[in-house]
């Protein structure tokens, strides 16, 4: 830990590195010559404690094991240039396909089905300063609830496309999308009862 930059260290970022560095404390090992008393009076109580355990390799956080992912998307914002609705409709089918394989991969099932929009700016210019890039926007977005969850990829684009027909933004503006599926719900595999495979193989 001794040669270990401070600016390298959890939750310190660029103004609490500056504050070290003019109190000429560079590595962890600077640091862990301070009290912990001093450290809570220039950086209060919690961020003085956590720098002196953190320069010394302590961290009491609690390990989380098996998160269950709350949400899958996928969003384009660079080079989202269209010519008309019909260029907008593929391009939403191609994302929706994206984000359903993202879906198939963590093996879940979806009840919200939310559109994200980037819409060109009214005072923004034509082209951004960077080629193809999404510029000064505007942002919107509309979700729609599912009556039970799915992993059907027809289901999503069709969803997807009711929401783009309902914000009704004007294809040509449009400099970024996004797709997120959110109340997941794990697939249950379904597996016949004995009382079923018995009445399927008594002849």
């Amino acid at each position: 830990m001794s040669d270990i930059k401070v600016s390298d260290l959890p939750g310190v970022g660029r103004s609490t590195s500056y504050k070290l560095s003019t109190m000429g404390l560079q590595t962890c090992l600077d640091l862990q010559q301070v009290p912990l008393s001093k450290l809570q009076a220039e950086f209060g109580v919690k961020s003085g404690e956590a720098l002196y355990k953190h320069c010394r390799g302590e961290d009491t956080k609690k390990l989380v094991f098996g998160q269950v992912r709350k949400s899958v998307s996928a969003e384009v914002n660079y080079g989202i240039r269209f010519q008309n609705q019909s260029e907008a409709d593929t391009f939403l089918e191609e994302l929706s396909r994206e984000v359903h394989n993202r879906l198939e991969e963590v093996k879940m099932k979806t009840r919200i089905v939310t559109l994200k929009l980037m819409i060109k700016a009214k005072d923004a210019p034509a082209e951004s300063a960077k080629f193809l890039g999404h510029g000064v926007c505007d942002q919107i977005s509309r979700s729609s609830p599912l009556q039970i969850a799915t992993s059907d990829l027809d289901s999503i684009i069709r969803e997807v496309k009711s929401l783009s027909r309902q914000l009704n933004i004007d294809p040509t503006e449009l400099r970024g999308i996004g797709i997120q599926l959110t109340r997941l719900e794990g697939e249950k595999s379904v597996r016949p009862s004995a009382n079923a495979l018995d009445k399927f193989l008594r002849p």
